[in-house]
């Protein structure tokens, strides 16, 4: 009974709610590329404060986001392909949290298969050549089926017959141009005369 006798109602302030959060970038199905930063975007919003927004890939912790009003963002490089859950959990001052999730699949960067190497023969000289945009160190040749070797210059060539594509000429193709020691380059582009 209230004091003083009088009557009164007991008001029972409101339970604290759980924060809202949408994930906003990457979009859900999205196809990003790895080795590549994309930005992980996220809103949220509480009916006292949000205190954090955490981005994880599955369980991995992946960092804190950064708050702009009510968007929390931060930078990410996948380095694996597949498929990526991608989760921003945000946190209010209660510790009451809500998740919200995307799955986007991470693809290999993109390739452009170069042009093949142009042949030149000068049949003054003999000298059989080739050229590339890419320059001469990305370029190997091969006679017959002999095995390709770094081509340099011009090469001589005797008087006897050959069959037409004897000569090989192919150029080397790096991934996304990355030709560290490690990495062995795939070939394209064959051209022979």
């Amino acid at each position: 009974m209230p004091v003083g006798g009088g009557t009164g109602t007991v008001v029972t302030p409101p339970a604290n709610q759980a924060p809202t959060v949408s994930f906003i970038a990457p979009a859900a199905g999205a196809s990003v590329t790895i080795n590549q930063a994309l930005q992980l975007v996220a809103t949220a919003a509480d009916d006292v404060s949000v205190t954090s927004v955490k981005f994880l890939n599955g369980a991995t912790s992946l960092g804190m986001g950064v708050k702009n009003g009510t968007t929390y963002s931060l930078s990410y490089t996948p380095t694996t392909t597949g498929s990526l859950t991608l989760s921003a959990k945000a946190t209010d001052g209660a510790g009451l949290s809500t998740t919200a999730s995307v799955t986007v699949t991470a693809a290999p960067v993109g390739s452009t298969t170069p042009a093949a190497p142009t042949v030149s023969f000068d049949g003054n000289t003999r000298v059989l050549s080739w050229s590339h945009a890419l320059g001469a160190s990305e370029l190997e040749y091969a006679q017959g089926v002999g095995a390709y070797q770094q081509y340099t210059a011009g090469l001589s060539i005797d008087d006897n017959a050959h069959a037409a594509g004897e000569w090989k000429a192919r150029v080397k193709a790096y991934v996304a141009g990355n030709r560290n020691a490690s990495q062995q380059p795939g070939y394209c582009g064959e051209g022979s005369g």
